[in-house]
Formats: structure tokens, sequence, C-alpha cells
């Protein structure tokens, strides 16, 4: 679905109207894939392995006149001057 595309989502509430057995394959892909995808357990091992990722790199506390926290050349709050 384009993003902004008021005509393209009206044709695709349309169709689903139209077709419910294809509107509950949609519904049921759906639930499988948020079932898969957000468990509990894998959303918290992925946060954990983001921080051991993060932790694990040298911070570099900025020179600038902002200072503050700089990871990959991102500073926190916004880009690495």
């Amino acid at each position: 679905m384009p993003p902004r595309n008021a005509e393209a989502l009206r044709l695709a509430i349309v169709l689903l109207l139209l077709q419910p057995q294809l509107a509950r394959a949609f519904g049921k892909a759906a639930r499988a894939r948020v079932a898969a995808e957000f468990q509990v357990d894998l959303v918290n091992q992925r946060t954990l392995d983001q921080y051991h990722q993060l932790l694990s790199q040298p911070l570099d506390r900025g020179r600038g006149r902002r200072g503050g926290l700089v990871v990959d050349g991102v500073r926190a709050g916004g880009p690495a001057e």
C-alpha cells in the first residue's frame, strides 16, 4: 500500500469488502506474523542484543560545544557534528 494514497486505500478496502475470503486470509497471515515476530521473549532478546551492541562500542563524549554521547557518528539527540 503506497503511503499517503487515499485512492489506493479506498480500492483495497473495497476489494476486501467484496472478497471476505481474501480479508480472512490477510487476517490469518497478519496474526501469524505478529505471533512469530512479536513474542515477548523475542522482543526482549532483540532489545538486550541492541543494548549489548551499543555498550560494546567505544564512547566518544564529544568535543564540540554541545558535548554529549556519540555512537557510530550519531549524537544522542541528533546527528554528530
